[in-house]
């Protein structure tokens, strides 16, 4: 069986790496979330990358929760994607603000970030009767990547494409479409952008019909094992 690549040819895993040096100016909180317990594997799994092209690294990091509690569902991700130069200074952060929306910050000095009730997105700065944040750091491997991406159901892990490449330029769009951790479909009409939610799964691949911003329908598949994604038009 082919496997799912995790990551471009053009970029490369970094298998050492400081955490306190790449997490120093980060303080961590949560207000009406708990603590993620190690136990249950749950905590932020972490992976560094580097960009020779682009002389850059990029820290991608997923809370990963066993459940959310409201509206409930088993297994919530939430994604937050750390750049830094050739010598680990902090550029930006892309963090998940709710929904898998994509914000930038880019300000230099200490970065709180507070994990929010109910959907455990990140917001900028502690909120009142926040607490701290305990968690673990995990390895996020290959391993871990597949069984989330292949997992049916309506809490799949839809960051399959913006994964394999963290500077994807879905990421930073702007306008109509905003920036978004969400794999992205084209509607083979009008071009209009998509954003994936919840596919059906047939042994191994992925289907949903959609309508586009401009009426039009269409067909997204998505082939776990080759990592395509196809939009077809409806006859």
């Amino acid at each position: 069986m082919k496997l799912v690549p995790t990551i471009l040819p053009k970029y490369q895993l970094v298998p050492d790496f400081s955490l306190t040096l790449l997490f120093d100016k980060f303080r961590f909180y949560r207000l009406l979330a708990g603590n993620p317990d190690r136990n249950n594997a749950e905590g932020i799994y972490i992976r560094l990358v580097y960009s020779d092209e682009r002389q850059e690294y990029c820290l991608q990091a997923v809370n990963y929760y066993r459940k959310q509690i409201f509206p409930y569902h088993v297994n919530d991700y939430h994604p937050f994607y750390v750049y830094y130069d050739s010598n680990y200074n902090f550029i930006r952060l892309r963090y998940d603000s709710g929904h898998h929306y994509a914000k930038v910050l880019t300000e230099t000095g200490t970065i709180i970030l507070t994990l929010c009730f109910p959907w455990h997105g990140y917001k900028i700065g502690k909120r009142f009767l926040a607490l701290p944040y305990k968690t673990s750091f995990l390895n996020l491997n290959d391993d871990t990547l597949r069984s989330w991406w292949l997992q049916a159901g309506k809490p799949q892990f839809k960051l399959r494409t913006k994964f394999v490449d963290p500077w994807h330029e879905g990421l930073a769009m702007q306008g109509a479409v905003k920036g978004n951790f969400r794999d992205e479909v084209h509607c083979p009409l009008c071009n209009a952008v998509e954003l994936l939610d919840t596919m059906e799964l047939e042994d191994t691949i992925f289907r949903v019909c959609l309508e586009c911003q401009n009426g039009h329908r269409f067909t997204a598949i998505y082939d776990a094992m080759s990592m395509n994604i196809m939009s077809l038009k409806d006859h």
